[in-house]
């Protein structure tokens, strides 16, 4: 089985390859790869003597998942230097201007080499993994040297490989890992059920992330003048697939309420500047005509969500929902699209149980509880306080992994 594994990293590794002059993020994928543990070798070699927690992590979601637990551990009386490492170009290019890493890298290619090359560069005091992105040789190596390996937010499903017909295989690495903090009972319930025991029922950091940004929200003068003493309805993340079902109602109800949109993409921006009454958020020409503020700029819009009536979060008409947790954290009634993909993020339902969170599937539906929510304050408030409530009791994840963690460094 090990050999199919190999093979089957190597196959991957060469489709990415053979895709890379023609896509962008498999191009970056590859070459980033090419001498991956001789800069992670380079990097470390002479660091300063002192604890190392290592944390793996896969993309952009689960760094921020991440971000409390490193930032808890940086606080402490012994700080650890912090590794972190990723798969995806997204994940290594957010965790670069993040200050509390001390490296960040690229994940190499996992094979028995990398892995015993890539374990002996680090020397880590502890080993993190975040939600479920696991790779067999390392994990095997890391056993071997018997450092303590952690889950963290960890997520599984019972469709995955670890539990399918190569259960057998991934068990072997599964089930010396030291401890599994997960999001729910049913996860901890899946992992019993394969014999896996050492399982925490934490939750997930990110109540405890966006808490903290609403805490430290900075204040937005220049969109607080915008809105005025209107409501603000803001469309948070938003993908062209979000704008098919949004467009006539903004165009219907312009004149409504005030609207505030961020893409997901800056490049976005051009396209929804053909909306009538719009402008660039970095637009001095900013007025009183305008009805439509474009955020055109990164890293605002956590923050910004706290200043409308009702939010929007975009992603889930492509099957990639973003974050609905930030607007309910400043307690906002949260609207998504319908979509089977979206299934997997556990905080959607139970939000929406809660009365925080309303689903549509097409733009009648959308249109029918955009306006109710608009016309009905009484209602908007009901679902603001059951966000906020939700938020409220579901933080506290990240001081007892630290909890645990502390004992290795």
């Amino acid at each position: 089985m090990q050999i199919l594994y190999w093979l089957a990293v190597q196959l991957y590794h060469l489709a990415v390859g053979l895709l890379a002059p023609f896509h962008r993020r498999a191009r970056v994928f590859s070459r980033e790869r090419i001498g991956a543990i001789q800069r992670i070798e380079d990097a470390l070699d002479g660091r300063k003597p002192g604890p190392l927690v290592w944390v793996h992590i896969a993309s952009v979601g689960e760094l921020e998942q991440a971000k409390p637990i490193i930032e808890r551990l940086k606080a402490t009386e012994r700080p650890p230097q912090v590794l972190l490492t990723f798969f995806s170009p997204s994940g290594f290019k957010a965790g670069q201007t993040y200050r509390f890493a001390d490296f960040v890298h690229y994940l190499p290619k996992d094979t028995p080499t990398n892995a015993r090359r890539l374990v002996r560069a680090v020397a880590p005091s502890t080993v993190v993994f975040v939600k479920y992105d696991l790779w067999y040789f390392l994990l095997k190596e890391l056993h071997r040297q018997e450092l303590p390996v952690y889950v963290v937010c960890a997520h599984f499903r019972p469709s995955q490989m670890y539990f399918g017909i190569t259960r057998r295989f991934w068990l072997q690495v599964l089930k010396p890992i030291k401890h599994y903090f997960v999001q729910s009972e049913e996860v901890a319930m899946l992992l019993r059920l394969h014999g896996i025991h050492q399982v925490i029922v934490a939750g997930d950091t990110r109540f405890d992330r966006v808490a903290a940004v609403v805490n430290s929200a900075r204040s937005w003068p220049k969109i607080q003048r915008f809105r005025g003493e209107e409501p603000l309805m803001v469309l948070g993340s938003i993908w062209p697939s979000d704008m098919e079902v949004w467009e006539p109602i903004i165009r219907k109800h312009v004149s409504t309420v005030k609207w505030l949109i961020a893409p997901h993409l800056v490049d976005y921006t051009d396209q929804l500047l053909s909306l009538p009454h719009s402008v660039r958020y970095t637009d001095s020409a900013l007025g009183d005509q305008h009805r439509i503020l474009i955020l055109d700029t990164m890293g605002m819009l956590s923050s910004v969500y706290g200043l409308g009536a009702v939010a929007y979060v975009g992603g889930a008409f492509r099957g990639a929902l973003h974050n609905v947790l930030e607007p309910a954290a400043h307690g906002m009634p949260v609207l998504v699209g319908a979509h089977k993909k979206n299934s997997k993020f556990l905080e959607v339902a139970a939000l929406q149980e809660r009365g925080g969170l309303r689903r549509f599937t097409h733009t009648e539906d959308l249109e029918q509880v955009f306006l109710q929510l608009m016309e009905n304050k009484r209602k908007r408030m009901e679902m603001a306080e059951a966000s906020a409530k939700f938020i409220e009791e579901h933080v506290g994840a990240s001081n007892l992994i630290v909890k645990e963690l502390i004992k290795w460094i």
